[in-house]
């Protein structure tokens, strides 16, 4: 039999044009099969998602609150179905009321994929950034998510030592005593470990020459700067401490509040509750000019300034010497003459000082030549300028 007859039929029944026709829509159908078959090995179609039960913890800012709101926000706290419970609570006051950060643990559902898995937790991925409300039957609240933790139910909390200072009047600082704390909705977040009163160099005084030499004798002391040794209960969010909303530099400000005082400091050294340095001693030279005869006679070798931990200051020896005033007769010849009652005192005070890599520290300051210094003796208080140092001893 011929393949194709004298009609054009394949095979003696089949017309070859439908024959073709056939042939390109099998082909065709096959390149489709073909290039589905490839999509799908090539990965572009993905994999249907399988959600399983999953736990995170999230660390949440909740905001501003008036106090009685947040003070009601506490650890165990849940939501009416329990897939969210607080397991801790940190509370900074503002001037507006208090801000609370709180950890949460979320029970969502974690969406596993090829390369990839999602935790989501009320239909919505956990992402620092996401709002998330939070509704027990006593209040309702809104937080935003900073950070996401497999398995810590605390916040980043920490404990931070630090040294701080500040000026105030003396009747304020007597208020301060070790031991006292800081406490916000009933919790201490500060404890004073050691407190340290030294004499301002802003004291009251009176001035004692009309020449406009600088005044160094005070009798009405109502200045003190005061340096306290602090235990402060830290947030650390995102990667940065915090100490009640504010970070710990040196250089930045600290609160410390009680029933009885609220006072902003100073952070001075971090890490230990003492102010940097190793104790030496050092041999100062100090000058009164023109002291009262019952200053000057008042003050005698022996005597003592003295500090929480003993003696820090102690004069060995003094000078006295009748004072100069400065005359111009009227003829215009200028004349040093002694003065009639004031007296130039030069004390020599052995100090216990601190050595740091930035020089001498005394009083909880720099000390230097040049520099005025008050001394709490006894019952007297002189202020003099600094006009020679020796460092006797480490």
């Amino acid at each position: 039999m011929n393949l194709i007859d004298d009609k054009g039929h394949l095979f003696g029944t089949i017309n070859i044009i439908d024959a073709l026709v056939v042939l390109l829509v099998l082909a065709v159908v096959a390149a489709g099969a073909a290039f589905v078959l490839q999509s799908s090995d090539s990965g572009d179609t993905p994999t249907e998602a399988t959600p399983e039960n999953a736990t995170r913890y999230a660390t949440l800012d909740l905001g501003t609150h008036p106090g009685y709101v947040a003070d009601r926000v506490t650890e165990n706290d849940t939501t009416p179905n329990a897939d969210l419970a607080i397991t801790d609570v940190y509370r900074t006051p503002t001037d507006d009321g208090v801000r609370v950060w709180t950890q949460v643990r979320l029970d969502g559902q974690l969406v596993e994929r090829e390369n990839a898995s999602e935790f989501t937790f009320a239909d919505a991925p956990v992402t620092p950034g996401r709002a998330l409300p939070i509704a027990t039957s006593e209040y309702a609240v809104n937080g935003t998510v900073h950070e996401v933790s497999d398995e810590n139910a605390s916040l980043a909390r920490d404990t931070a030592e630090v040294a701080v200072r500040t000026a105030m009047t003396a009747e304020k600082a007597s208020a301060i005593r070790a031991n006292d704390t800081y406490t916000v909705a009933g919790e201490t977040v500060a404890t004073v470990e050691s407190v340290e009163f030294y004499p301002s160099q802003n004291q009251n005084r009176t001035l004692v020459s009309q020449n406009q030499n600088r005044t160094l004798v005070s009798q009405n002391q109502n200045r003190k700067l005061v340096t306290l040794g602090l235990t402060l209960d830290t947030l650390r969010t995102t990667g940065h401490e915090q100490f009640l909303g504010r970070s710990l530099r040196i250089g930045d400000s600290v609160p410390f509040r009680t029933d009885d005082y609220a006072i902003e400091t100073e952070v001075v050294h971090r890490g230990s509750h003492d102010l940097p340095g190793e104790s030496t001693t050092v041999t100062a030279t100090v000058e009164l000019a023109n002291a009262t005869p019952a200053v000057a006679d008042a003050i005698e070798s022996g005597m003592t300034e003295r500090g929480s931990d003993g003696v820090r200051a102690r004069v060995t020896d003094k000078h006295v010497e009748n004072a100069t005033v400065v005359l111009k007769s009227e003829s215009g010849t200028i004349h040093e003459r002694e003065h009639p009652r004031k007296q130039n005192v030069t004390l020599t005070v052995e100090l216990d000082a601190r050595r740091t890599d930035a020089g001498l520290h005394f009083h909880g300051r720099q000390l230097r030549m040049g520099d005025d210094l008050v001394l709490d003796l006894d019952s007297l208080t002189v202020r003099g300028q600094v006009v020679d140092l020796q460092q006797t001893r480490p």
